[in-house]
């Protein structure tokens, strides 16, 4: 049996679409054709079998097989079945061999071998090496040929490994499968929802990176009842990994108690453009003082489906540390605690956005989170367990329980732009050095700001707040607190009695135990600290004495070892001199104040600094200079 196969055209070479081919034979007598080589007929609408070939309603492409004599011919007609071009005659004499005298002519040899190749060839292409047998090449001047399979095997997908980016089946091993195959490289995630169980996207080896198309089209779900963590350092118990990356994409928790991102043992890593959904959040729940039940309309997708039992819930009528003892039904819940009044939003919070996390001390420095966003997490951006010296740039934190959370023992944690709206507590800080910039705090439930034991001099520069109850929360806690410009409250850093400490802000001020003042030749004398001077043990002191309006300007230092004892240096502009007193043990605090050297030196109104030729500070110098820092709670009384 032979095989025809043709693109219905009309003369001027317009692809004909839904035309009918027939072969007719010398007598006229149509012939039989067939859809396969087993003789399967053709059939119209009606399910009758007809002996025509209708060409593709897409590519107006027809094939049908018969068996071929001399003398037949192919006639095309159009839909209505009339005929639409001259029948074409001997189309089917090359296809009878027989019929050939002697040898076998070399134009029926070539037409045999040209079709036996392009059947051979399109096997090869339907085959899994198939892409490598056609070439690839760039446009640009200088591009050399490639093949296409070298090319795209530059980008590997987690579809190369049999992803369901419907989210119906769970794809954990198709990821796992690819990050086998490509670890420490960039793994592409397309558009799709990808359901998945802890551990699918490993971090475990220096380089690789997990790259969705954006953060609004390719979505991570967590699996039902996932615990652990989605994407992380499989081994980070065991060793610490390096300049990984996971760049758009959107993690949908699930209102599962799990992890999206964990940082744990991974240095020098970026998490970037990435979104973050926890648990729920419900406007205008049912729900009524001294009752522990919240009712849900039903409406608008208002239900249960993302609250879990252990959830955190906060709301302004939630008291703190509530939780979801159950989940009734599927618009009702029961709360650990009740609430206190009716009408207001109540969220359940569950899961963290970002880890960074040292186990065992195998690190987790300097990663960089940025340009991401968390709703609804229990603690969105987090570093614990000794993860220093990580960063959270323009991220943003919205009605969660936590919006950023740096646990004790954790330093250096930098928080640059971005905000916490409508969160339980904006950020809660236990740490040292967690310094915050640019940061907006706006609707906060409890505080802006919650300092836990331990914390040490934290710091807060232009940092904004708006329509939060309460900024600071256990500033007690803290020590060390500096807040400057923005709408924070102003703190200068707080004196400490057993290491003396500066206020880092200019101020001024005249001869000892006097109202600040400023420096003017009819005040006669003056001194200020050096702007944002942040030193814990040294301060610079300058002053003008004017004699006849014509300053003689010197600079003092003062510093404190660590034994507290202080000791002074001075040196004068106008002689370009040096001059230098160690106070050592000779200086001394008594119940009725401070004595140098057994002798009395604060309480009583000290001279004016002498204008000293020499350019050393003499005795009332160091008299002016030492009840200028205690009075301006720079040393200890």
């Amino acid at each position: 049996m032979n095989k025809y196969y043709e693109t219905l055209t009309n003369q001027r070479g317009d692809v004909l679409f839904g035309y009918r081919a027939q072969v007719v034979d010398d007598t006229g007598a149509i012939v039989d054709i067939y859809q396969d080589r087993s003789g399967t007929r053709f059939t119209d609408s009606a399910g009758n079998i007809v002996n025509y070939a209708t060409s593709d309603d897409d590519t107006g492409m027809v094939q049908f097989y018969w068996t071929a004599a001399t003398g037949q011919l192919l006639q095309i007609l159009d839909p209505g079945g009339d005929l639409a071009r001259p029948p074409i005659e001997g189309f089917a004499d090359n296809y009878v061999l027989s019929n050939l005298p002697g040898d076998i002519p070399q134009s029926a040899v070539t037409d045999l071998t040209t079709d036996l190749d392009a059947k051979e060839n399109s096997a090869d292409l339907a085959a899994s090496s198939g892409a490598g047998r056609v070439g690839w090449s760039d446009s640009g001047a200088g591009a050399t040929l490639r093949d296409v399979e070298a090319k795209l095997r530059e980008r590997p997908s987690v579809l190369d490994y049999g992803a369901d980016s419907t989210g119906a089946a769970d794809s954990t091993a198709a990821f796992v499968a690819a990050y086998d195959a490509h670890k420490g490289k960039e793994i592409r995630i397309p558009d799709g929802t990808y359901t998945l169980s802890p551990g699918a996207m490993k971090l475990n080896a220096a380089g690789t990176r997990w790259v969705g198309a954006s953060k609004s089209s390719t979505i991570i779900k967590a699996a039902s009842g996932a615990t652990g963590a989605i994407c992380q350092n499989t081994n980070s118990a065991f060793g610490s990994t390096a300049y990984c990356g996971v760049e758009k994409l959107h993690f949908d928790l699930n209102g599962e108690d799990c992890i999206a991102v964990d940082l744990a043992s991974v240095n020098n890593a970026v998490v970037r453009d990435c979104s973050f959904t926890g648990g729920a959040g419900f406007g205008s729940p049912t729900t009524t003082g001294g009752s522990a039940v919240v009712t849900l309309s039903g409406a608008g997708g208002n239900n249960t489906s993302r609250v879990r039992a252990g959830q955190s819930v906060f709301g302004p009528h939630i008291p703190a540390g509530t939780t979801v003892l159950s989940v009734d039904s599927a618009t009702q819940f029961t709360m650990s605690a009740n609430a206190t009044g009716a009408g207001q939003p109540v969220y359940c919070a569950g899961g963290i956005s970002v880890r960074c996390s040292a186990p065992l001390d195998a690190a987790s420095y300097t990663n960089s989170i940025m340009d991401c966003a968390a709703i609804y997490m229990k603690r969105s951006f987090v570093a614990e367990d000794a993860a220093n010296e990580n960063s959270f740039f323009n991220c943003e934190a919205i009605a969660c329980d936590f919006g950023f959370d740096v646990e004790n023992g954790v330093d250096t944690i930098g928080i640059t732009r971005g905000r916490a709206e409508g969160c339980r507590v904006g950020l809660r800080t236990g740490g040292r050095e967690t310094a915050c910039v640019g940061v907006r705090f706006e609707a906060s439930q409890a505080a802006d700001v919650e300092f836990a034991a331990g914390c040490t001099r934290p710091s807060f520069l232009s940092c904004h707040t708006a329509t939060s109850p309460v900024v600071f929360l256990n500033p007690a806690n803290s020590t060390g607190l500096y807040s400057r410009g923005g709408t924070f409250p102003q703190r200068d850093i707080e004196p400490n009695t057993s290491n003396p400490v500066l206020h880092a802000a200019r101020q001024t001020f005249a001869a000892a135990g006097s109202s600040p003042a400023s420096s003017t030749a009819s005040t006669g004398y003056s001194a200020y600290f050096q702007d944002f001077a942040l030193f814990r043990s040294q301060i610079a002191i300058e002053w003008e004495n004017y004699n006849g309006g014509s300053p003689d300007n010197r600079i003092v230092f003062a510093s404190a070892d660590t034994s507290d004892n202080i000791n002074i240096s001075a040196y004068r502009r106008k002689t370009g001199t040096y001059g230098n007193v160690n106070l050592s043990q000779r200086l001394s605090a008594r119940p009725d104040g401070l004595y140098y050297t057994g002798t009395k030196v604060l309480g009583a109104q000290q001279p004016a600094i002498a204008d000293d030729a020499s350019g050393a500070p003499n005795q009332a110098t160091l008299n002016e200079v030492i009840a200028a820092l205690r009075n301006h709670g720079i040393i200890a009384s």
